[in-house]
This record gives structure tokens, sequence and C-alpha cells, in this order.
């Protein structure tokens, strides 16, 4: 197909796509042109790589986040063309998320049809909120997606498309594993694959073909299983953090105490339906970042399209969940699975999933952002053929044009309410850079946010650390990264830059003053309240660290208490079991992929 005959073919997406960039472009260099803490350290990753080539495994100080790694490997170009800034890496978000807006229309067209994948493009060019808010932000949740959708691809070639060949099953694997290392909620969609492979054929997980994924799988994924018996199984403790695997382990002690990481409070057991659908999972299309009415309209909108269509596909579909679940017990019988039932089984373990973790955290959310779309266009489409009332047509019709204009009015409207407080318009670390470069400051210490700003928005002309400051430690989203703290620790001046806004901050810049005034050591103080408070200590006649100046910080206080392990231990002997286990299963399927090799011919 030539130029034309394409532009003639999709001219309604291509106009999509040119939509959707300029309503990014305005709100990144607008509205939205501020970043938050995560997209500082994706960008120092990225800088890091591109000066020093240097590839971590995770996200910085954690030991989960492969889809930073990537996000900063990909903006790394853009930073050199362009230079670091938090514009150049929205930049980057911008087009990934107009990539993955054309992979999702022609995969979707490929498999759902044309209709469909017109509509679902409309719903992402032009998207509620809470989607804006993930495109614009280059921390990992557009790379999330990208997974998502390439596992289902590769699956879909594979089950629907009858790609029967070893490289399909192959590249599967390998996909698998990167969307796995890339974040592991990938594990319930892969899930539903094996569910339907098993309903299909019994003996599928014995056949060379399973074999062949599971090696391409274990190749892929072993720099992770190194990674975890060189580091007292760091990753592994973490997987499924704060879901109801997680739950359950911590609850009932399922594993020994060296081996998982317990919150200190674990998810909320209680079950309401009721409230979960009108407060908790609705929670998950807005409600938290933004205060105006339009965009309370728009996800509330959205979120009331998303609810009424699923349960009216749920419904539609019982005919095939009826044979679906019959063949699980009478194999014989004739399967009618489809892709559109595949998509509601997906998005519907996924609530249910979520509804278990009886946690309120929106970025567990991002799998399902364009299938929640997807299920929206499948639904208008089969409602509109369903019903041949003209008056309900139109009325559906105008219902989803309505829709798209409120989101393209929220969207233009849209801005960072103030209680969301970790993003740089509030927090202002430009005033604080400004003050210590004029006095000559190089070196520092502040809590784990506020250090990633400082650090990110100097260009690392300032280094400063978190190590013994509160509100510092964790295996969380935002954890120490040690050769900072290493530089700092060997500083000879430095300073102390404390959000006093934060509690923790005001109990620790007390015991830090009254440490100074108690051994009579002077020192220079500024206050900077551009943006939220900020304390500066600095000019010390004596040495004062963290460690010896504070006592009673709790420098635990993330996510994870357990994250200060150390970095490297010999594995535990009673994990040693698990390598020969895994040598056997991989022996076991050399072999029937040899015997099956021999039955064929081959």
């Amino acid at each position: 197909m030539n130029l034309k005959g394409f532009v003639k073919n999709h001219f309604i997406f291509l106009i999509l796509i040119a939509v959707s960039f300029l309503i990014n472009l305005y709100l990144f260099t607008g509205p939205l042109q501020y970043y938050f803490a995560d997209d500082a350290v994706v960008g120092l990753m990225a800088k890091h790589f591109l000066e020093k080539f240097e590839i971590p495994l995770f996200y910085y100080g954690a030991s989960h986040g492969g889809a930073q790694v990537l996000t900063a490997i990909l903006i790394a170009p853009f930073f050199w063309l362009f230079g670091v800034s938090p514009t150049v890496m929205k930049l980057f978000s911008s087009l990934l998320y107009i990539s993955l807006i054309s992979f999702s229309y022609f995969f979707f067209r490929r498999h759902f049809g044309a209709v469909p994948a017109i509509l679902n493009t409309f719903l992402l060019a032009v998207p509620f909120p809470i989607l804006t808010i993930v495109v614009l932000s280059p921390s990992y949740g557009l790379m999330v997606i990208l997974f998502n959708l390439w596992v289902m691809y590769t699956f879909f070639l594979i089950f629907f498309g009858n790609k029967t060949s070893l490289q399909y099953y192959m590249l599967f694997g390998a996909v698998s594993a990167l969307a796995m290392w890339n974040l592991e909620s990938i594990i319930l969609l892969l899930f539903v694959c094996f569910l339907f492979w098993f309903n299909r054929d019994r003996l599928f997980f014995l056949t060379k073909q399973f074999g062949i994924y599971a090696l391409s799988f274990l190749v892929v994924y072993s720099p992770v299983i190194y990674f975890n018996f060189t580091h007292y199984f760091w990753n592994f403790k973490t997987l499924f953090a704060e879901s109801i695997f997680h739950k359950l382990v911590c609850n009932y002690n399922l594993l020994p105490e060296p081996y998982v990481y317990c919150l200190s409070s674990p998810a909320s057991t209680k079950i309401d339906i009721l409230g979960f659908l009108t407060q908790d999972f609705n929670y998950l299309f807005g409600k938290t970042f933004f205060g105006s009415m339009i965009y309370f309209l728009s996800f509330n909108i959205v979120y009331v399209f998303f609810l009424v269509i699923l349960i009216f596909l749920i419904i539609a579909n019982f005919h095939v969940i009826k044979s679906f679940i019959l063949k699980f017990f009478k194999p014989k019988t004739k399967g009618c699975a489809t892709k559109e039932f595949f998509v509601l089984v997906y998005v519907t373990l996924f609530i249910f999933a979520y509804f278990l973790r009886g946690q309120l955290k929106q970025r567990y959310f991002v799998d399902i952002l364009f299938f929640v779309t997807l299920i929206i266009s499948l639904g208008v489409v089969k409602l509109y053929r369903l019903k041949k009332n003209r008056l309900f047509r139109v009325a559906l019709a105008s219902f989803f044009v309505f829709t798209i204009a409120i989101n393209l009015v929220a969207n233009i409207t849209l801005s960072y309410d103030k209680e969301y407080s970790f993003n740089s318009k509030s927090i202002n670390p430009s005033a604080v850079v400004d003050f210590l470069e004029k006095e000559g400051i190089t070196y520092g210490y502040s809590e784990h946010i506020m250090r990633w700003f400082l650090v990110f928005e100097s260009k690392e002309k300032l280094i400063f650390a978190c190590e013994g400051v509160c509100f510092c430690r964790g295996e969380g989203r935002l954890s120490p990264y040690q050769p900072y703290d290493d530089t700092v620790a060997n500083s000879k001046r430095y300073a102390y830059v404390l959000w006093t806004d934060l509690p923790s901050e005001r109990t620790f810049e007390k015991e830090l003053v009254d440490y100074l005034n108690s051994n009579s050591i002077t020192y220079n103080y500024k206050k900077i309240e551009a943006g939220y408070n900020k304390s500066i200590y600095y000019n010390f006649s004596e040495d004062v660290r963290p460690k010896i100046a504070v006592k009673n910080c709790n420098d635990t206080s993330m996510v994870f208490p357990a994250a200060n392990l150390p970095a490297k231990k010999e594995p535990p002997r009673i994990w040693l079991g698990w390598v020969v286990i895994a040598f056997i299963v991989i022996v076991l399927v050399l072999y029937l992929i040899v015997k099956g090799n021999k039955k064929s011919g081959g």
C-alpha cells in the first residue's frame, strides 16, 4: 500500500494521533511542565547511561523496576540530542505514548475490527485525566502498558492466529521474561494466557512448545535469578509486594522471616463489594490528584461508562463463559473462547485481585488502562449493532461524543492539586539549588524525595545523600543510591536541606539543632519559603553527620523496612534446593523436546 492509500484508509487515526500530541505538547510545556521525584530518578539513570554507560538491573536502590531502566535507556538519546531536562523527558513520553496508540490501533484493528479500534483511539487520544498523568510521567507506566500489549499480541499470534512454529513460543517466552522483569504484575495476564491454553489442551504443559517457552523464559530471566542468588533474594522477597499473596504470607507466616518483607500494617482484609465499587475502584480512575469539577465529572463518566459496559459484555458473553467452564470438566466439548472473552477474563480477574488487595494505590491500575478503553469501545460497538432503535443509537453515540468532549476539557484545564505534594512546582528545588550554588556548597543531606529533586535540578552539580536522615531508607519507589551517599560521606563541606512541612523532618530538625547548641557548634541558617518551607543548615564549625547528631530517627520509613540488608550475601542453604529443582526442570524440558522431535521425525 502506498502512502496515499495508507492516509486514505487511516485518515481518522492520523488526525487523532496529531490531536493527542498537541494536547500533550500543550500540557508538558504549560500546566504540567513540572515533574515528580520518580521522574527525577529516571532522568538521572538516563544521564548516567549516556555519560557512563551505566545499566542497573533495577530502579536505583531497589530490587524491582525494570521498567524504569528501559525508560531511562530510551530517554538517553533524547538527552544527547536536546540536553538533560524534564521537558525532554515529557517529550519522549508523549512520543512513546503516540507509538503505543499506534501499536494498539493496528493490533486491535486486526483482532477486533476497524470500528472498535477507531473508538479506542478516540479514548486514548483524548484520555481521561489519570491516563494523561501516566503519559506525562516518564517513570514506568508506559513501559508497563507496552509489555502488556506485547505479551497479549504474541499470545494472540499463537493461540488465535495458529502460529505454531517453535520460534513463536521462543519469542513469547522472551517477551514474558522481559515483562516479568519490567513489572511482576504481568503474571496475571500470563495466568490468563495459560488458563486458555489449559482449557484447550490439558497436556499443553508437557509439550515441546511449552518446553521451548519455559527455556526461553529462563534464559532471558536469568540475570534476575542470578541477582537473587547473589543479593540475599532481595527481588524474590518483594515479589508481588502489597498484594493479596504478600498479605497471606505475612499474616500466616508462610515463609521464614529472613525470606520475606512484611509491611508493618498489612493491607486491609475488609471485604465490602458495594464500598469497593462506589469508592475504592472508583478511586483508580482519578479523585486524588486534581480538584476541578470538570475533572471530577470526566473520571466519573468514564468509570460509570466502563462499569455498565463491562457488566453488559459479561452478560452478552454468558454462552461463551458457560462453554469455557464446561470444557474444563468435559475436555471433548467444543470450545468457543473468543478474543473479546479473553480481554473480559483478564480485566475481571484484575479487578478481583485489586479487590482482594485491599489497598488504594493508583499505580497498580496502570496495567489495564488500555484495556479499560478497549472494553468501552467493544461494548459501544456491540450495543450499537444489537439495538436497532434509532433513538437508542443516537443516544449512545451522543454519550460517547460527550465523554470525549468532557475528557478534552478536563485535559485542557488540568493541573496538579495542591494536596499531591511531591512535585517540582510545590517543592520548588530551583530556589535551593540557586542558593547553594551561590554559597559554593556542593554536597548535602536531605530526605529521599528532596534529594532527588536537588540532584536532578542541578544536573548533578549538587550531590545529596539521605543516609541517616529521617524519611530516607526504604525498598519503595524512592530508595537510596549508594554512590551519592558515599560521595557525601567523604565530603568536607556540606549542608542540611530539610523539608520542614514533613513531621519527620521537623523532628529531625529539632534534634539536629539541639545537638548543635548543646555542643556549642556554630552554623549558618537560611529559610526558603518558595514552595514548601525548607530549612538549610551549613558552615558547621565541626563535623556533624546525621547518625552522630540524631539518635532517634527512624531510618526505615518507606515501604519495606528490611531494605537495609547487606547488598551481597551468599545464598542461604535452604534455597540451594531450588537450584537442583531448576536443573531437573530444565533437563526434563530438554528431554521432552528431544522426544517430541523423534516422534515427529524431526
